[in-house]
């Protein structure tokens, strides 16, 4: 990820006002896709507060792990509420995601062994931290 002074815009007298003060117009955002598996309608998880984040690092962890013995592996979530502790608010409420099942992956088979020299001969894709470069990639994950 990129540093924030990388990213511009660091003078916050020039940075737009919220909740009477100047806001960063950068933040550290979390995108998470999912789909109603009953209907097949599409919503979109979009989080910046830091048990936001969180919840989605740890989702996208736990299917990570999974597909790595499964490829392919989908998870169906429960969005419910779980509580974080702030050092100077105690107790607060922040977004859990419970996986309550899996599907597709085909075979429940481990995946077959790698070399490291396989492992490690992938693509590597370029990405700038430039926002005015074309196409700025930003960092997203993907359930």
């Amino acid at each position: 990820m990129c540093e924030r002074e990388e990213l511009g815009d660091n003078d916050p007298s020039e940075w737009p006002y919220r909740f009477g003060k100047p806001a960063d117009p950068w933040s550290n955002q979390r995108y998470l896709y999912l789909i109603d598996p009953e209907n097949g309608a599409d919503y979109t998880f979009i989080t910046s507060s830091w048990g936001g984040r969180d919840a989605v690092t740890k989702l996208a962890r736990q299917i990570a792990m999974k597909r790595a013995g499964v490829p392919g592996a989908v998870a169906t979530v429960r969005l419910e509420v779980g509580f974080k502790r702030s050092p100077e608010y105690g107790q607060v409420p922040a977004p859990k995601f419970e996986v309550v099942g899996w599907s597709g992956g085909g075979s429940s088979a481990p995946a077959p062994a790698r070399s490291v020299r396989d492992e490690l001969d992938d693509d590597i894709p370029f990405v700038t931290c430039d926002p005015m470069a074309e196409p700025y990639l930003k960092r997203r994950i993907v359930a």
